[in-house]
């Protein structure tokens, strides 16, 4: 990033012949700007001289103006998102929005739709098969490259259900939050339907567990390389159920709000209070099957509560088996 780009999150809604409305879509702040500042911003996109950008702005009304942007944070000028003790996030693709994203997106989205689940029970299956051949080790090489392709693919995912569904997707990242290594991707998705938003919500777990198929699939093809395969796998296949827990920032709490249609707050109290209250159940199990399926789910979302921390010790103890 040669020069200064406005902050490639926010949407510009003229609101009157002299007025823009620019929404910050990550933290939800508007302001309010005229014509020539709003016309001046979009331009600016860390590759253009904002001198330069229109010939007929005096210097003085540029310098003025991007002190403005920079004073309402709507400026930056490099590729890092965040730095600070224990985070760093740096920005990796910004998209354009052109003919090709959008078909090569549509392709990717649909296709993880129809083949994650087949890749991960033919994988399952093919292992299983051919397991006595299959050394079964964790190898630290394929845990971490499985790792950091997990990550990234899980993101990836997001980025292209996102553009398939025409969402706002901003930037795709990768870096490092609270010490642990991460991949990101900045989007909103509120313009899209309540099936599109659950798919762009899952498409990361699904990239997930088509990975484990894939590789488990690979231990039987390739069985000298099973270790590396194998712990490969594992690690995706932990990515993918540690999503799907129900926990703020996941993807699982998103999904869950989506299908449920309700203040999911609210919904995992109820969920806690069916868990901890025998009568309740006893209640729920006299109106039926909607009654069970309720407390079935009321247990797994209060697992999934405790669920993060376990599977957090369980990576931990297979990095520590790969030295012992």
């Amino acid at each position: 990033m040669k020069y200064p780009m406005t902050n490639n999150w926010l949407s510009y809604r003229r609101i009157s012949n002299n007025e823009y409305e620019v929404t910050d879509n990550i933290d939800g702040s508007v302001y309010t700007m005229g014509c020539t500042i709003a016309k001046f911003s979009k331009q600016l996109d860390g590759h253009k001289n904002p001198y330069e950008v229109d010939s007929f702005l005096p210097t003085e009304d540029v310098r003025t103006m991007l002190c403005e942007l920079h004073k309402n944070d709507l400026l930056r000028s490099s590729r890092v998102l965040e730095s600070s003790f224990g985070s760093f996030l740096y920005t990796i693709w910004i998209p354009r929005w052109t003919p090709f994203l959008r078909i090569f997106a549509f392709l990717m989205n649909n296709l993880l739709i129809l083949f994650w689940f087949p890749s991960l029970v033919c994988g399952i299956y093919v292992f299983i098969k051919n397991i006595l051949l299959i050394d079964i080790e964790i190898s630290l090489t394929g845990y971490l490259l499985g790792l950091v392709g997990g990550i990234c693919v899980h993101e990836l995912a997001h980025a292209f259900a996102g553009i398939s569904y025409r969402a706002k997707v901003f930037e795709f990242g990768i870096g490092v939050q609270n010490f642990m290594l991460c991949a990101y991707t900045l989007l909103e998705n509120s313009n899209c339907k309540r099936q599109q938003r659950i798919q762009i919500n899952a498409a990361g777990v699904e990239s997930n567990l088509f990975i484990a198929g894939v590789c488990l699939m690979l231990c039987a093809a390739l069985p000298r390389f099973s270790p590396l395969f194998y712990s490969a796998a594992i690690i995706n296949v932990n990515l993918g159920v540690l999503n799907l827990l129900c926990l703020g920032g996941l993807d699982g709490m998103a999904i869950l709000a989506d299908v449920i249609g309700t203040d999911v707050l609210l919904f995992l109290e109820n969920a806690k209070r069916i868990v901890c209250s025998k009568r309740r159940r006893v209640k729920l199990r006299k109106k039926g099957l909607w009654g069970h399926a309720l407390i079935l789910t009321s247990y797994i979302i209060s697992f999934s509560q405790i669920g993060f921390p376990l599977l957090l010790l369980l990576n931990v103890g297979g990095i520590i088996s790969c030295f012992i």
